[in-house]
């Protein structure tokens, strides 16, 4: 009988020891996570930052100016420009691709408007492009 108690307390105490050492293991397993995860944070809030004033760079009136020299864009105020009905703008796509010149001059329905309200399109001839 002193022999049965004596291998299940040995049973007993080796299950325990590799209960203890299963549970350091995991223990450390999700250290070496935690510590992984707070590096993948701190690269992205650095990724974030670098974004932010890459945004705030790009949105700059400077980086705009630049922008604008570059592609040659117009950006004065739009006061001239006319809104267009989907049919009206099938028309003037089939007429630019047909070579032909298609105007619109309308009508200025405010006094204050100017007579540059109207839409040309016309093909380039040389380089057979549309202007």
């Amino acid at each position: 009988m002193r022999v049965h108690r004596l291998i299940l307390l040995i049973i007993f105490v080796g299950l325990f020891g590799l209960w203890t050492v299963w549970q350091q293991v995991q223990t450390v397993r999700t250290g070496y996570k935690c510590d992984a995860a707070r590096r993948r944070i701190e690269t992205l809030r650095n990724e974030q930052h670098q974004l932010q004033f890459q945004v705030a760079r790009l949105r700059s009136p400077e980086a705009l100016m630049a922008k604008k020299a570059a592609f040659a864009l117009d950006l004065s105020d739009p006061t001239g420009v006319s809104l267009v009905s989907a049919k009206e703008l099938k028309a003037i796509v089939a007429a630019a691709q047909s070579g032909a010149v298609a105007r619109d001059e309308r009508t200025p329905t405010a006094p204050s408007q100017s007579n540059s309200n109207f839409i040309v399109v016309e093909r380039d001839r040389e380089a057979g492009r549309h202007r």
